[in-house]
């Protein structure tokens, strides 16, 4: 399975997943994110302030899960890292060329918002267990 079997998968399964970060009482925490992919990373829009952002400032580590849908090619789930990118050049650069599935306008009106940031995620790890229980996976 190569990255863009990966980004297939996850496009297919739905627009959007659950989001685990950690925090430094190493307690973990899911959230409801709809990512973007580019470049062989991706991309969450969230707000500064949430408790995504700040755990990411005690543990980089991350995870992602895909549930199984209907018709579906399986659940995914994906390990990786995630840092904050807030400056506004990058802001910017993230915004056009994301890969989102939804408009971001919805959420956060406009990139010059100063209540967005984004989080890169660069996966390490991917795997994809199909409907006949056969499992297939990537890595960096």
């Amino acid at each position: 399975m190569d990255w863009d079997d990966v980004v297939e998968a996850a496009r297919t399964i739905a627009w959007a997943t659950a989001f685990s970060t950690t925090g430094r009482d190493g307690r973990p925490a899911v959230s409801f994110v709809a990512p973007g992919f580019a470049g062989g990373r991706i991309y969450v829009g969230t707000r500064p302030g949430t408790r995504k952002v700040r755990n990411l400032a005690a543990n980089a580590a991350v995870a992602m899960h895909w549930p199984v849908t209907t018709g579906g090619p399986g659940q995914l789930f994906i390990r990786g890292t995630g840092a904050v990118r807030s400056s506004p050049e990058t802001k910017a650069e993230i915004w056009d060329n994301g890969g989102w599935s939804y408009d971001l306008t919805q959420f956060f009106q406009s990139v010059d918002n100063p209540d967005l940031v984004f989080i890169e995620v660069t996966p390490v790890y991917a795997s994809l267990l199909g409907p006949d229980f056969v499992r297939r996976t990537w890595r960096q």
